[in-house]
């Protein structure tokens, strides 16, 4: 049969995944006949959906539930959005944020790789870090003193300090459409305050991004752009 996954608002601080398993060869039954619906704990393992999820905070995604994980933290933030961005250039996800920000208020700060920020691989990344600037978010760069080839390669969001999603997963459309990642949603209170200090720590060090460095990041993707068409 086919398997479709779905997300589910869980009685704790995350979701559950439910499975539903659809036949097609068989006739469409109606009521509880038509599906069963299991959760899903993180082995794999299908375990009755009377058993407590309550104390569960840790969730695993891929593939394509990866994305409505993501937007449907947004969506339900109301504070902040604190995290680090190696890549980032997902028009979903720029546009949410960009909404969160700019209409309902919500503080967002976002560490970003330096080197990424001028030179990005990404073709679309530098006119949606620029949305994002306009629209208010409060952005910074770092290179770490490691070395030459040292960069920021975090790549976590923290919703309202209380949730926070990380793995491999760049923002970006090759990385939510076409890789193979995995992304974590996590809520263990002290492991989020955890993270939450080393990010505080890292944004004191990390360059404030102005006026400035958006004209010069746009005008190198300009010129970039330019080359490759000739």
């Amino acid at each position: 049969g086919i398997r479709v996954y779905c997300l589910s608002r869980g009685l704790g601080d995350g979701y559950t995944r439910q499975v539903h398993d659809r036949r097609p060869s068989a006739p469409e039954l109606s009521g509880t006949q038509s599906r069963r619906e299991t959760t899903v704990n993180l082995r794999g393992n299908a375990t009755s959906q009377n058993a407590k999820t309550s104390k569960r905070n840790s969730f695993f995604f891929t593939g394509p539930d990866m994305l409505p994980a993501i937007i449907r933290n947004l969506e339900r933030v109301e504070r902040t959005i604190n995290g680090w961005a190696y890549q980032v250039d997902h028009r979903d996800v720029i546009a949410e944020i960009v909404l969160r920000v700019a209409r309902y208020g919500v503080v967002c700060r976002l560490i970003l790789d330096k080197d990424n920020f001028y030179s990005s691989s990404c073709s679309r990344q530098a006119a949606g870090v620029n949305e994002l600037f306009r629209a208010g978010c409060l952005i910074r760069i770092r290179k770490p003193p490691g070395g030459m080839y040292s960069c920021v390669h975090v790549k976590c969001l923290i919703f309202d300090e209380r949730v926070m999603t990380s793995g491999s997963l760049n923002l970006t459309h090759n990385g939510l459409q076409n890789n193979k990642e995995h992304l974590y949603l996590l809520s263990e209170p002290e492991l989020i305050e955890d993270v939450m200090a080393d990010f505080e720590k890292e944004w004191v060090f990390a360059e404030e991004v102005g006026e400035k460095e958006i004209s010069i990041m746009l005008a190198k993707d300009g010129s970039r752009k330019e080359e490759r068409q000739n």
